[in-house]
């Protein structure tokens, strides 16, 4: 891994736990600046699902990180 996925990487993960996501369900890696995120957006609080409104607003600051070039999302989520 490069030190610039590393930094995207580590910004990225500081961003999931800014908005209160749990790491234990999602996994996230960074490849020649394309980030790859897979998993359950599950908020630790009260392992609710994250929202469609939300998974958008994480899209676009993720997308704002310095040398990110794109966004592959893999994720499930629960239905409630």
């Amino acid at each position: 891994m490069s030190a610039r996925d590393l930094k995207i990487d580590l910004r990225v993960r500081g961003l999931f736990a800014k908005n209160y996501i749990d790491l234990k369900h999602v996994k996230h890696q960074t490849v020649k600046g394309v980030v790859y995120i897979s998993g359950k957006l599950i908020h630790i609080r009260d392992e609710s699902p994250v929202s469609g409104v939300e998974i958008a607003r994480l899209d676009r600051e993720i997308r704002k990180i310095p040398d990110v070039e794109d966004v592959v999302w893999n994720i499930r989520q629960r239905a409630f």
